[in-house]
């Protein structure tokens, strides 16, 4: 009997240990690292929250989140809701006057820029005629913080020889560098100022499609000179252009 309560002991104790160092394997289990999340690489584009659009609205396709940044001159995280509102007029020589806006939502904040030509009707912003066929718009206008150049580059054809109303294009923008000169006085449109930092006369030379072949890259690029922020598609020309 001895024999037999002092093996139901050793099993007992041979049990209990068992039991503690599957215990003690529990405690200690470290749960593997976590991997890095993966780099953000969110497309503003993509990023749709629905907004209603102004017959003489439409989206705003932005180059990259880098690029609205350099804009912006301030950080973005997601922005969202890109959109272009143009409101331009003619006067008797065929030359467009007006305003442009460029809002976009980023982290629940509303960015809102307005770009004017102050009721006045700058010589570019007009038609051009960049072959025998075709015409191109261009139209500078500014803020406080710099310009942007507005272009229609084509007009949506329908066949048989009948245009659409919808045009799409392309937006620039220039900032202002950071400078120690006085502020730019408001009666002076920066079109008309001919050095210094707040110049913001294009390189257009009367040919719209200049900018892109001399601009449209995110490196070494000379701060007189215009970046591209994005394209445009659908635009209502009749809305957005009053004759």
């Amino acid at each position: 009997m001895r024999f037999k309560r002092g093996l139901f002991l050793l099993l007992m104790l041979l049990q209990l240990g068992l039991f503690v160092g599957c215990a003690s394997e529990k405690d200690s289990y470290e749960a593997p690292p976590a991997s890095n999340p993966p780099p953000d690489t969110t497309d503003p584009n993509d990023n749709d929250g629905g907004t209603t659009l102004s017959s003489n609205s439409v989206k705003l396709r932005i180059s990259s989140n880098s690029r609205l940044a350099d804009y912006i001159q301030d950080a973005v995280n997601a922005p969202s809701d890109v959109i272009l509102t143009v409101s331009l007029e003619a006067n008797n020589d065929g030359r467009y006057g007006g305003e442009i806006e460029i809002t976009f939502t980023d982290s629940g904040i509303e960015h809102r820029g307005v770009f004017t030509t102050n009721g006045d009707y700058p010589g570019d912003n007009k038609w051009v005629k960049v072959t025998k066929k075709k015409k191109m718009f261009q139209s500078i206008l500014e803020d406080e913080f710099g310009a942007i150049a507005f272009i229609i580059e084509k007009t949506e054809n329908l066949g048989d020889g009948i245009t659409s109303d919808k045009v799409s294009g392309s937006v620039w923008y220039k900032n202002h560098g950071t400078t120690n000169a006085p502020t730019n006085p408001t009666d002076t449109p920066c079109w008309e100022i001919e050095m210094g930092p707040y110049d913001c006369r294009a390189s257009f030379s009367g040919n719209p499609l200049e900018p892109h072949a001399k601009n449209d890259h995110d490196s070494s690029v000379d701060p007189t000179e215009y970046k591209k922020l994005g394209t445009f598609s659908g635009l209502s020309r009749s809305a957005a252009m009053k004759n």
